[in-house]
């Protein structure tokens, strides 16, 4: 049985990285990852075999959780089992090093990565989540549509924490109690206010060429949060972007698709995911 050696990636690495050919959207941010002002809320996992590189899986943190998400295997490794084992020492080394718990995403509940995961102590959130990407003419788009209602959405400030916390236990999304704290500086919030109140929030990052929204909070599940995301991008799109990643479920999905008009780009298995998460030292999310 071939045995790897795994390690953390550090700056001396990254040469290595950019050479074998990274084709996912964080291949540009692979230098910034490792020694930039965020390097709080990454984490790449090397694996070699005599000393040379034949995969890595890629971690971002989001507060106090860890969301496995980019795993590499070179295709030179004779070895059906190297996704499984780098997978495996993954999950392990994030128990060790996480506060909340560790999320992952699967195109299907019967793929072999959820059958890994389950087999780990995970638990499957059972209802599909939309993952989409917009480029530059999508973004325009959206941009340009003409919605009243997002006047509004603004970017929160610390005062808002509190209200956002009891929001995260409404049970609207598939995000519920989400360990927030004043350490994590990448992760930004919208917010939505009605009488002075917080009725709904969106959670996101702008990371170098990238914003990335992880989810979106609502009091009533049915609420559409297209008008934030709008706005969200009327703010913080520029030319540096190239593309912006969205997590949606179904309802507000379809809201987005009828004032786009036009079907976005998706991941190669397609927009449907499924969450996959696992708990641990009493956090929630």
């Amino acid at each position: 049985m071939l045995k790897y050696n795994y390690r953390i990636a550090q700056e001396n690495d990254i040469s290595i990285l950019e050479s074998i050919g990274v084709k996912f959207h964080y291949a540009k941010s692979i230098k910034t990852e490792l020694i930039g002002d965020n390097t709080f809320n990454f984490l790449w996992i090397l694996m070699e075999k005599e000393q040379s590189l034949v995969g890595y899986a890629r971690c971002k943190k989001l507060y106090n959780w860890w969301i496995m998400e980019g795993l590499y295997i070179n295709n030179d490794i004779n070895d059906i089992w190297a996704a499984y084992k780098l997978t495996q020492y993954t999950i392990e080394y994030l128990k060790n090093v996480g506060k909340s718990g560790i999320l992952s995403w699967t195109d299907s509940p019967l793929s072999g990565k959820a059958k890994i995961f389950l087999k780990n102590g995970f638990i499957l959130y059972p209802k599909a989540i939309y993952r989409f990407i917009l480029y530059p003419e999508a973004i325009l788009k959206l941009m340009s549509s003409n919605i009243k209602s997002i006047e509004n959405w603004e970017l929160a400030n610390q005062s808002d924490f509190d209200e956002i916390i009891s929001l995260s236990k409404s049970g609207s999304s598939y995000v519920e109690n989400i360990s927030i704290s004043n350490d994590d500086k990448l992760t930004k919030w919208m917010v939505c206010k009605e009488r002075n109140m917080i009725i709904a929030v969106i959670c996101w990052w702008k990371h170098d060429d990238l914003i990335d929204i992880h989810f979106t909070l609502s009091k009533e599940a049915a609420f559409d949060c297209i008008d934030g995301i709008i706005k969200l991008l009327q703010q913080e799109y520029d030319d540096s972007i190239t593309l912006v990643k969205i997590n949606l479920e179904s309802k507000r999905f379809n809201s987005l698709l009828r004032i786009l008009k036009i079907q976005p780009s998706t991941y190669g298995t397609g927009y449907i995911n499924y969450l996959l998460k696992q708990e641990f030292y009493g956090g929630r999310l």
